[in-house]
């Protein structure tokens, strides 16, 4: 009999290795790379905005960032701020755009001052140059790139029962918005990745020694500045989830100060970030949509504690892409709504004390940040308050959902397996079209997104129609491999770390 295949007629360790550590993460990079070429420059929310403050990341630069007349003011190129000539017109393609329109005006949306937190507009600044379009490509392509880098690495760092929670998380809530944005040169690439990675890195670091120990922590480091980097609520969801991490793991020990000093640390540099941000004073004093109908009182609370709901939805799926301008099929959010409800009960089955508070804590972030923040705005549900802002949240709910507790695991059975990957590659494969036939064929029902003259990227890039098809199929490819193959326990069976039998003395070492 063949070494790459057991006993059993199952592939051996070896190949469920390769497929694992080498061609997931080339398929998750190919079916992102398609995401990032879906949409044109100036798709994502506030884009113009973000560019601006990219160019403008590493302070002024002749012919790409100069000072204006202004304190609050810089000249950056035109087609940078009008490059979402498209949004809220979802008749018209991006076949508008002039992105060789290099002549400097002056902007005053750009971050200057304390708006956004500086970190992931000067990282980006790096890669902005003269050709507007080569340089949002290659910022897409790393956002992608950190990703996968991040998840892999901490797929292989983390114990192995603890894996099968990083890969349940991720697809209870990529599909679509998380694709969109993760592929995108929105901040909130970040902020989703730093948030989705950080918890679960802070809880292997509790619960693993030696060289894994420090590879996790020092993962954990990376998310968090990465999720702090870029947006305010990132910072406070990244302490949130190091905290959580913390009580699960270390319970009685908590306070011992040899166990803390991560925590404490992420903490503090969270709420810092959080506390010097012009966003998080936006969200604690209120900040009004302009022409918005306001309401407040008991009617604007009961309102919005009915709707809400919407909010949680439209970050899996029910919710439109782009300027929220970019509608997707009921396919989509039906697949999304269904997969997160039945992974978050079905690990309702697996529950102990800490995970209940843990949940419960999560669940009171959902319902009374976004609550609050709609009242002190006086802003119904649909205003001002985006479903993106709340998508960390809910990969952080549905990671805890599915965690392990002690020796008992959330096992899901081949058939959950098969119809989740069924149920996200059509979910991703409609999503996807729908997003290229926004910006190259809007308001048409042909099929063939090749057909007559339409918008897309020129040179040596894929035409649309192939970008659909090799997303699409790397998707599911990705999907296939890394549900089918992840373990939910280790070699012997047990759900719980590798080198630590019980959470309650994460350091038995």
């Amino acid at each position: 009999m063949s070494n790459a295949v057991a006993t059993s007629g199952k592939p051996s360790g070896w190949w469920r290795r390769v497929g694992l550590a080498v061609i997931a993460p080339l398929l998750i990079v190919v079916a992102l790379s398609a995401w990032a070429l879906s949409s044109p420059v100036g798709a994502s929310p506030d884009e113009n905005y973000h560019l601006n403050s990219i160019w403008c990341g590493a302070g002024d630069r002749p012919g790409l960032c100069e000072q204006g007349s202004a304190a609050n003011q810089r000249l950056t190129p035109n087609a940078l701020t009008n490059s979402s000539c498209f949004r809220f017109q979802t008749s018209v393609s991006a076949e508008c755009q002039n992105l060789s329109d290099e002549h400097l005006v002056p902007t005053n949306r750009v971050n200057v001052g304390n708006g956004y937190p500086p970190v992931y507009y000067a990282a980006m600044s790096v890669f902005a140059g003269p050709s507007i379009v080569r340089s949002v490509l290659v910022i897409r392509l790393v956002n992608v790139l950190l990703f996968a880098a991040l998840g892999t690495a901490l797929y292989w760092l983390l114990p192995v029962a603890r894996r099968s929670t990083l890969v349940l998380s991720w697809c209870a809530t990529i599909v679509p918005l998380g694709v969109f944005l993760v592929a995108s040169v929105n901040p909130s690439s970040w902020t989703i990745t730093g948030c989705g990675t950080a918890w679960l890195a802070a809880l292997g670091f509790f619960e693993t020694r030696g060289r894994r120990k420090i590879g996790l922590g020092a993962v954990a480091i990376v998310a968090v500045v990465m999720a702090a980097g870029s947006r305010a609520d990132g910072a406070a969801y990244a302490a949130l989830s190091v905290a959580i991490a913390a009580v699960i793991a270390l319970g009685r020990r908590l306070w011992n100060p040899r166990l803390v000093w991560l925590p404490i640390a992420i903490v503090l540099v969270g709420v810092a970030v959080f506390a010097t941000s012009g966003q998080s004073i936006d969200a604690l004093l209120g900040a009004a949509a302009p022409n918005a109908q306001q309401s407040s009182g008991v009617d604007l609370l009961v309102h919005n504690v009915l709707n809400l709901p919407s909010l949680w939805t439209g970050a899996i799926g029910t919710g439109p892409l782009g300027w929220l301008d970019t509608e997707m099929p009921g396919l989509v959010g039906a697949a999304g709504v269904a997969i997160y409800a039945g992974l978050v009960f079905y690990g309702l089955r697996v529950l102990d004390r800490r995970k209940g508070v843990a949940l419960g804590v999560v669940f009171a972030c959902l319902v009374v940040i976004p609550l609050y923040m709609l009242q002190v705005s006086h802003d119904p549900v649909g205003v001002n308050i985006q479903p993106r802002y709340l998508l960390p949240l809910l990969t952080l709910l549905a990671g805890l959902a599915v965690l392990p507790v002690g020796s008992r695991t959330v096992r899901l059975h081949r058939i959950h397996k098969v119809v989740m990957i069924v149920a996200l590659a059509a979910s991703n494969c409609a999503a996807l079209y729908a997003n290229l036939a926004r910006y190259t064929r809007p308001g048409q029902n042909a099929v063939n997104l090749d057909v007559g003259d339409a918008w897309w990227w020129g040179g040596i890039v894929p035409p649309p129609l192939l970008v659909w098809v090799v997303g699409t199929l790397a998707f599911a490819g990705a999907l296939t491999i890394v549900l089918l193959r992840t373990p939910a326990t280790d070699e012997q069976g047990w759900a719980g770390p590798n080198e630590v039998r019980a959470i309650s003395d994460p350091v038995a070492a």
